[in-house]
């Protein structure tokens, strides 16, 4: 396992600057804006140019950082979504915008990053957009500030894709 976790931590610093590289695209996309949209399988099911770059970039770094990552069924997997909240991206609902990289081990997860292109957008036209975020199991998470939850007080996150009754009662 000596040998996997040195492949990990490679895996994982070479998946912080990939997401950093795709979300830059994600933002180039909509500041050209011409976002490419097409329906995949229906009106709220879309990809974007944004999506197809994204991809592209991330697949093609991490096929020639780590070629046997491309093999499935390897015991290291890597599961990428280039643009996680494509419609809401369509929407200008920034927030919602991610570039996700997650990594599994013998089937369970064990890293990811997450990147949000958009991070601090509303902080005006001179801010810094963009953060990325980081984590391993066992090592801890990286890139943000903690803050507890004021006594007395609980935060309750959901999906805004994917609604139903449960996630409207949440």
């Amino acid at each position: 396992m000596a040998s996997s976790n040195t492949v990990l931590m490679r895996l994982v610093a070479s998946a912080y600057s990939i997401a950093q590289k795709a979300g830059m695209i994600v933002r180039r996309v909509i500041a050209e804006g011409d976002l490419g949209i097409v329906e995949k399988t229906c009106a709220t099911d879309l990809q974007t140019k944004a999506d197809r770059l994204a991809q592209m970039s991330i697949c093609s770094s991490l096929a020639r950082k780590f070629p046997k990552l491309t093999i499935i069924g390897e015991e290291l997997v890597v599961w990428v979504d280039p643009l996680d909240g494509t419609k809401e991206y369509t929407e200008g609902l920034l927030d919602n915008v991610t570039v996700l990289i997650g990594i599994a081990y013998e089937g369970k997860a064990i890293a990811g990053v997450i990147n949000q292109p958009y991070y601090n957008y509303e902080a005006g036209p001179d801010a810094v957009l963009g953060r990325t975020i980081w984590g391993v199991l066992g090592l801890g998470a990286f890139g943000f500030q903690l803050k507890e939850v004021p006594a007395g007080k609980h935060i309750i996150t959901t999906t805004r894709s994917h609604s139903n009754k449960l996630v409207t009662d949440c």
